[in-house]
């Protein structure tokens, strides 16, 4: 069985469970059952924007988020810097644990924030070991 990276051995992760986290990763950014949230912030836009700047994060930043939750789902998904894109969103997934998720007076709060960390980790994961055999990195011959 051929390994990606050092990491992958220690660990003993192969390019098969890569290759299915790298799925349910992008899946979890594409097409996950809160998918209507995620187009909200395109057809919700000045909404979205509004309840960004009430948490101290500037409404211009918006279209940064899209990307990097569609482009960025997409590019796990498919294997395509992987190991930028999982690092850049395990750093945007923490950030949103605590600036939105961080008042666990409010209900529903305290699940999103363990459940953004979950995610960060999985993500600092496929960041650590990259993108597994089947993937566009490795037919190319990248390695970020």
């Amino acid at each position: 069985m051929a390994h990606s990276s050092p990491a992958i051995i220690l660990i003993g992760v192969d390019d098969e469970k890569i290759r299915r986290y790298r799925f349910s990763g992008g899946a979890c950014f594409d097409a996950n059952p809160v998918y209507q949230r995620r187009l909200g912030k395109i057809t919700g836009y000045e909404g979205t924007a509004q309840y960004m700047q009430s948490a101290g994060v500037p409404a211009f930043m918006l279209p940064l988020v899209i990307l990097l939750e569609f482009g960025g789902g997409l590019a796990i998904l498919f294997g395509f810097l992987t190991r930028f894109t999982a690092l850049s969103t395990a750093v945007f997934t923490i950030l949103t644990a605590f600036l939105f998720h961080s008042h666990f007076e409010v209900a529903g709060n305290e699940i999103n924030f363990m459940k953004n960390l979950s995610i960060a980790g999985g993500y600092l994961l496929l960041g650590i070991t990259g993108p597994g055999a089947f993937s566009i990195d490795r037919l190319l011959g990248k390695k970020w």
